[in-house]
């Protein structure tokens, strides 16, 4: 890669299984072992989360190997967040793992958490702040990242529910008014995204003339579809407000990006 680096992990990383078969425990804690030295020696990780698989020996933070960060679990000693400077730009990144993802492992509420360090990250000059969140499905990742908020990037460890190579997005999502990753299991797959700093409103996808030709083209006929649908909600006095205010929030949320946004 062109330019300064910061490689980050959302974690469930080291073990296969979880737990661990005794027939296989030496061949687990081999890999392992390569992994972290492949981590911290040539891909030179910064931070890094916690996941189910990292815990498969137990909630020993000298098992993971590896420094984590980690804001909502009282069973770890790992700090909450940290800000690394990238090319001279302050970069902050936290972690927290949704409820029922890690079995036996106490964790407090992640969206007060998240919410907590956004905001300790922001009040020490993070420009960049980045979530790294261990959930069980997508869904409650994006549910996690949406209600915590203000979170620039997102990327989202699935463990053993993270997609096949060929089923991952070759972009990222945009989530609220940041953008959100999804990498492949098992460590398959690199997601590399590219961020350029230009002022402070939010990050926006430099897709190229062409390719935004034709996301706007579609989003301009979503915009019209949902344009029809809310003047048929809104004629109908029997609509549920809740839902017609839902369709409204949809339509405004698909309006194109002003000018000084960020680009990605």
């Amino acid at each position: 890669s062109q330019g300064p680096v910061l490689v980050v992990d959302a974690g469930s990383t080291l073990y296969s299984q979880s737990p661990v078969p005794a027939h296989l425990d030496a061949q687990e804690e081999l890999k392992a072992d390569l992994i972290a030295d492949i981590y911290k020696h040539d891909l030179h990780v910064g931070p890094l989360g916690v996941g189910p698989m990292d815990l498969a020996k137990g909630h020993d933070v000298a098992e993971l190997r590896m420094p984590c960060v980690v804001a909502n679990a009282t069973g770890l000693t790992a700090e909450p967040s940290i800000i690394t400077d990238v090319g001279g730009a302050k970069v902050g990144t936290f972690s927290v793992i949704a409820e029922d993802t890690v079995k036996g492992l106490a964790i407090t509420d992640p969206v007060a958490a998240g919410k907590a360090q956004v905001a300790s990250l922001r009040k020490q000059g993070a420009q960049v702040v980045v979530a790294l969140v261990q959930a069980s499905s997508k869904r409650d990742a994006v549910k996690l990242v949406k209600e915590i908020g203000g979170i620039d990037f997102t990327v989202a460890g699935l463990g053993l529910e993270a997609p096949e190579p060929d089923r991952i997005s070759i972009e990222p999502e945009k989530v609220g008014h940041g953008w959100l990753v999804v990498p492949a299991k098992r460590g398959q797959v690199v997601s590399r995204v590219d961020v350029y700093l230009r002022g402070r409103a939010p990050f926006a996808d430099a897709i190229g003339k062409a390719a935004a030709g034709d996301k706007l083209a579609a989003l301009d006929k979503q915009i019209a579809a949902l344009d029809a649908d809310l003047a048929t909600f809104k004629a109908n006095a029997n609509a549920d407000p809740a839902f017609v205010k839902q369709k409204q929030s949809e339509r405004d949320g698909r309006n194109g990006i002003g000018d000084g946004d960020h680009v990605l």
